[in-house]
């Protein structure tokens, strides 16, 4: 007799003398065989898809549902705003590659603190140190009604005011309160004024 997973022992059918093997097949109420779905160990397939989606190079995020969203914010921005096919691929295209870069920095945040699940602090870390603190939303910037605010957000995140090192101003010459008499330009008569020894 065998074993299963859990310590049980495995018995033979009374009926028809076959065994039930675990994990492979299984006998149904009206007598047929199915076979098991096979069950991976957790992370063997995240890793698989990893694998897989860092080899490829097509877009992952739906082209349509994309647009949608694209055309949702502009009509917030702009009413009848029209895009070219090659803009909103060029627009998934950046989008894409920023929340790759994006969720790769959070995913070194997250393991420097010795974690492996990524966190909204992880996040914000992240992109806080790649320059980009006007996408950190504040707290009461955002309420319940987010296709309203989405444009308000925006217009103050792009209004706010940036802080420009300003360059020192240049002073102007000081202008002397009394005007000066001009001084007197070097010439031959001046040596000829001088006593002669």
């Amino acid at each position: 007799m065998t074993r299963t997973k859990h310590g049980q022992l495995k018995k033979h059918a009374a009926a028809g003398g076959k065994k039930s093997v675990s994990g492979k097949k299984t006998k149904t109420e009206n007598g047929d065989v199915e076979k098991k779905k096979r069950r991976w160990r957790p992370g063997t397939a995240a890793l698989r898809e990893i694998r897989k989606y860092q080899k490829s190079t097509e877009l992952l995020i739906r082209k349509l549902p994309f647009q949608r969203i694209v055309r949702e914010i502009a009509q917030d921005l702009k009413p009848d705003c029209r895009f070219q096919t090659e803009a909103l691929a060029a627009l998934q295209e950046g989008a894409e590659t920023f929340l790759t870069e994006h969720f790769d920095d959070t995913n070194l945040a997250a393991l420097h603190a010795k974690r492996v699940t990524i966190m909204p602090g992880d996040q914000r870390l992240a992109l806080r140190l790649s320059k980009q603190d006007h996408l950190i939303p504040t707290a009461g910037s955002r309420s319940s009604s987010s296709a309203m605010n989405n444009a308000d957000y925006w217009h103050r995140v792009n209004t706010a005011p940036t802080q420009k090192v300003s360059k020192p101003k240049p002073v102007a010459a000081e202008t002397p309160a009394e005007p000066s008499q001009p001084e007197p330009e070097p010439s031959s008569a001046s040596a000829d004024t001088q006593p002669n020894e």
